[in-house]
């Protein structure tokens, strides 16, 4: 026989034993009422001699409770869609440890994104963003039934991150929770807004095929996840999103000695940023941050503003107000630091709200970044440890060529 035509014996198999429970009126949802049925035991001898390996009772019983859900008469087409999705579950999915967590301020029409992380295997860290599904939602609600600080916030999530890891490879692979964390900085560095990613749960099964619809808690969800500053992130960005991020994941994580822990440690401070509480913390760890990726060693102050306008700057004016800012900022950031005082933020002269001056430091500080990233992977750079590529930064003072280089880049880290 064909493979199609043991698929549709088999279909025949699984109909009468449907149709079995229906007329003894069973309780499908329980396997206790179902295992010794005489179709049962036929339908998982019948795997096993003509579908390949065999099932277990309770996969089996999973496949009962998704046809039973979608219909209590058996349908071929319906069974069909079904049987596909439990044919990929045991070819694909079940060699995989499958993982999700709640997106919150998180706004898009892409419906599903799936891209890995900087490995050529195809066995580790596969990722996707997609929606939330409603029994996924309502086993948020029943974990968080008694603390509503959780509970109210739930309704507004509408899509969630899966991360799959290779059970054969696990060994080698981070947990769930740490990748989860890279790919939020990640996500955060590529476009603004207050993206955060809530608690890590283990699908019993697969991240499609779930029919028990059981999760074990990893980590629990925090309060006050939500936030006015929506992540958005439309399907006309799709493509470029997608190659920043591939641009990124090159250099984080990274085991590579020309750099370090240097973009790790940058990238996780900037990302840090978006769950302090206070204006003043928030601005005053980017304004670190910019330092820590411009500044060098020991580097002045007059350094950190030369180097932040030439990297920066598109044209001499841009480079003169930047410079201009960022003395504003080292200084906010000395009062901060040294005497615990609110010092002023100055734009051309006059005094702005520590609110605006945090939104221009942020947008700085991402595109500070992901310049240098971009830096990193251009032939003439690829070979420069961190610090060359800084003091690239410095000559471009005196080197027009340069000063092209880093407008050209731009274009490349906008989303």
């Amino acid at each position: 026989m064909t493979s199609q035509a043991l698929d549709e014996v088999f279909a025949e198999i699984f109909e009468k034993l449907c149709i079995k429970i229906r007329d003894k009126n069973l309780d499908y949802q329980k396997i206790e009422n179902i295992e010794k049925l005489d179709e049962f035991d036929h339908s998982k001898r019948f795997w096993k001699k003509n579908l390949g390996n065999s099932i277990s009772s309770d996969e089996l019983h999973g496949l009962i409770i998704e046809q039973f859900r979608e219909s209590k008469i058996f349908h071929g087409d319906i069974f069909s869609k079904i049987f596909n999705r439990f044919s990929t579950f045991l070819d694909e999915e079940k060699k995989y440890m499958h993982y999700f967590c709640p997106i919150y301020n998180f706004e898009s029409n892409i419906g599903e994104m799936k891209f890995q992380r900087s490995t050529d295997s195809k066995e580790i860290d596969q990722i996707k963003i997609r929606k939330i599904k409603p029994w996924e939602k309502e086993f948020l609600h029943k974990t968080y039934e008694h603390w509503m600080p959780a509970e109210v916030q739930i309704e507004g999530i509408e899509y969630c991150l899966i991360v799959s890891i290779s059970k054969r490879l696990q060994e080698v692979s981070l947990g769930a929770d740490e990748i989860m964390q890279e790919v939020l900085d990640k996500f955060r560095l590529c476009k603004n807004g207050a993206i955060k990613f809530g608690g890590c749960y283990q699908f019993k099964e697969g991240s499609e095929w779930n029919p028990h619809r059981s999760c074990i808690l990893i980590t629990h969800e925090k309060a006050g996840m939500h936030d006015r500053d929506t992540y958005k992130l439309d399907k006309n960005d799709d493509v470029r999103f997608l190659s920043l991020l591939k641009k990124i994941d090159s250099r984080y994580p990274i085991d590579d000695k020309k750099y370090s822990t240097y973009f790790e440690k940058i990238i996780r401070r900037f990302s840090s940023t978006v769950d302090k509480k206070g204006t003043s913390e928030k601005l005053t760890d980017l304004v670190i941050c910019m330092e820590s990726l411009l500044g060098g060693k020991g580097a002045s102050s007059q350094k950190f503003k030369q180097n932040s306008a030439m990297l920066l700057g598109n044209n001499f004016e841009e480079r003169i107000k930047i410079a201009s800012l960022m003395e504003s900022f080292y200084n906010y950031r000395s009062g901060q630091v040294h005497v615990l005082e609110e010092r002023e933020i100055k734009l051309n002269g006059k005094n702005i709200p520590i609110e605006e001056g945090l939104e221009i430091m942020r947008d700085y500080t991402k595109r500070a970044i992901l310049k240098i990233i971009v830096l990193s992977q251009e032939p003439e750079f690829e070979e420069l440890e961190y610090m060359e590529l800084i003091k690239k930064i410095e000559n471009s003072i005196y080197d027009s060529t340069l000063q092209e280089k880093f407008q050209a880049i731009e274009n490349k880290i906008s989303v």
